[in-house]
Formats: structure tokens, C-alpha cells, sequence
């Protein structure tokens, strides 16, 4: 027979809460026959019973942890389940504390062969043949700033020139429509003029400094810096500033001390 820490018949155990049938060779709890000496698991699913040979039941009176009920349905402890919004998880606590804990992704309703961006703004998702979300999982940069305003990737917001609009990638970059803008030499201070005219433009010869860039429009042409120069940098103090560095990246800017 098998040992046992703590035994109790079943006539005595409460506990166990176990129906017993008859007596002699063999036990019957719950329709089902074990022979003596055979043990089996309890109702509670952490305690054991056995069988003993004169036909009644024994079981350990170990303390069991707690189980959880969750949306009507009983769960045992460390038993995971899905969460009512059909795509989170949830665990009970393994402890026996009854709590349940769930995952907390966002859910998206969609059909299959839907794609669309993922909550991140760099991933993407795809719905499959079953209706399940699939996503990649590819590293997100922390985002863009422009102007002095972070920006987080897949994210639009107006170029500098006032007409186009830029867009945070995944990578980290900044990139931008090229449509024709009107345009104002006093109001672009992104940029430097060399010539006031197209026609200009078509016979002058220039050389862009370092970190600029070419552009032409209908007021003519000349140098631009990166569109993510501010228009200002404030080295006030206690404000650390290189000033070189942001006089060769942003000629076009202005700083202030």
C-alpha cells in the first residue's frame, strides 16, 4: 500500500468530499472502479487518495492553494486561459492567491489577409486564415525630432517649408514630400538664397556649404540645411551647448546664448 504523510478515510474526510460505493476488493468513487493499493488524484486536484484493501478510500489532507473563477469558469492555480476580449492571455496565480493576471496587448478585430501598422509605429500586422494577429517583430527606433518635438516612428507632421509633410520611419529618419511650395525668402530661414530668380539659378555657379543641400523654386535658388535643424538653439545657461558642431550641422540656425 502506498504511504501517505497525512491519511484520513474517507468517511472522515470532509476534505475530500469523496463518494464512496460499496466495500471489499475494490473502491468505487465517482462510477469509477480502483483496485487496492491503487491511488488516484482527489477532487480538490492537489491532494491523492488510495484505495485501501478492505475497500474504503484514504486521502492526504495536504492544504490546497485557491483556484480562480473567471468570466463563470473555475481555474486551477497556475492554469492559463484566454481573456474575455478573445486575443489577451490570462494565468491564475500560480500562489493560490485567486487572483488572475492577464496580458495587456492592444486587440485588433480583423479579417484575413487584413495588414495594417502595429500599435508601435514601426511593426506590421497581417491577419491570418484563422483570424489570429501576426506580427513582426523588428527592433523600433525611439523616434524622430523635429523642431525641438519628438515624434514617435509612423508618425506625420508639416515639413519646415510649410507645404510638405514629413514622416518619423522606423530607423529613426526623417522623410519627406517634395512637392513645389510657394515660396517666401524672408519667411524660409531653413534656407540661403544665391539667386533671386530661376533665371538666375540657370547661369550662377555655387558650391552648397558642408550639411547643406541644392534647392530651387519659383524665388530662385540656393542652400538648405537638414530639416530636423530647429530654427533655434537655446544655450542660455546652464544649458550645455557645443557650438561648433551645431554651426556645422545647422548654419541656418540661430543660437541663443
Amino acid at each position: 500500500m502506498l504511504s501517505f504523510a497525512a491519511l484520513a478515510s474517507a468517511g472522515a474526510l470532509a476534505g475530500c468530499n469523496i463518494n464512496v460505493v460499496g466495500g471489499g476488493t475494490t473502491c468505487e468513487v465517482d462510477g469509477v472502479v480502483h483496485d487496492p493499493g491503487e491511488s488516484f488524484p482527489d477532487r480538490d486536484g492537489c491532494n491523492t487518495c488510495v484505495c485501501s484493501d478492505d475497500g474504503t478510500v484514504a486521502c492526504t489532507l495536504r492544504a490546497c492553494a485557491a483556484g480562480c473563477t473567471y468570466d463563470g469558469v473555475d481555474y486551477a492555480p497556475g492554469a492559463s486561459f484566454p481573456a474575455s476580449d478573445g486575443c489577451n492571455t490570462c494565468t491564475c496565480d500560480p500562489s493560490g492567491s485567486g487572483n488572475v493576471g492577464c496580458t495587456k496587448i492592444a486587440c485588433h478585430g480583423c479579417e484575413p489577409g487584413a495588414e495594417f501598422p502595429a500599435d508601435d509605429g514601426c511593426n506590421s500586422c497581417t491577419c491570418d486564415a484563422d483570424g489570429n494577429l501576426v506580427c513582426t517583430d523588428v527592433f523600433c527606433a525611439e523616434g524622430c525630432t523635429q523642431d525641438g518635438i519628438d515624434y514617435k516612428p509612423g508618425e506625420s507632421f508639416p515639413s519646415p517649408d510649410g507645404c510638405n509633410t514629413c514622416t518619423c520611419t522606423a530607423d529613426g529618419a526623417i522623410a519627406c514630400t517634395e512637392r513645389a511650395c510657394a515660396c517666401d525668402p524672408e519667411a524660409e530661414w531653413w534656407r540661403s538664397y544665391v539667386a533671386d530668380s530661376p533665371e538666375q539659378c540657370q547661369v550662377i555657379d555655387f558650391i552648397c556649404p558642408e550639411n547643406t543641400e541644392y534647392f530651387g523654386n519659383a524665388c530662385g535658388c540656393g542652400c538648405e540645411q537638414d530639416a530636423s535643424c530647429p530654427e533655434y538653439f537655446n544655450c542660455m545657461p546652464p544649458e550645455p551647448c557645443d557650438v561648433e558642431a551645431i554651426q556645422a550641422r545647422c548654419p541656418y540656425s540661430q543660437i541663443v546664448y
